[in-house]
């Protein structure tokens, strides 16, 4: 609670340190009227940079970007998952997606937030044994047809 009412009072939505940034503020994006072209500046001087396809996005469409300002905030501010956790997550996801332009911008993050190569190699290495994982569910019903023919 102490904690919550420090941040509270930082007037950025990136609060916290380098270890550990939380995306949060009382009132959203949308409902204080920030324009894209501020919220993208405030994004990159708190998190390092602005990956490319949101600032086409803004050109496009200005009017997505407070929302989605705000859904990282919400997201970032839920508290069962440390900050720092959410980002691994964010980079395994990623690259279990094959989205290497979104890996490189969350790895790039997660180093401003303090991440460590160590950390985020065990991350993407976790990702890589979930992906190898599933292939025994894409065989499962071969595999249940061999056993039963087997048993016959």
């Amino acid at each position: 609670m102490i904690r919550q009412r420090a941040l509270a009072s930082r007037p950025s939505w990136l609060i916290g340190n380098s270890r550990s940034s939380v995306l949060l503020s009382r009132q959203s994006h949308i409902a204080e009227g920030m324009d894209a072209d501020k919220i993208l500046r405030e994004m990159e001087k708190n998190s390092g940079e602005v990956c490319n396809p949101l600032i086409l996005t803004s050109k496009i469409m200005p009017e997505w970007i407070p929302r989605q300002a705000d859904e990282g905030k919400f997201v970032m501010s839920l508290p069962s998952i440390p900050p720092k956790y959410k980002q691994l997550i964010m980079i395994s996801v990623a690259a279990a997606l094959q989205n290497k332009q979104c890996a490189e911008y969350f790895i790039k993050v997660g180093k401003h937030m303090g991440l460590t190569n160590r950390e985020i190699g065990e991350a993407v290495l976790t990702a890589r044994f979930a992906m190898a994982s599933t292939i025994f569910s894409n065989v499962e019903e071969g595999f249940s047809a061999i056993v039963e023919e087997e048993k016959k």
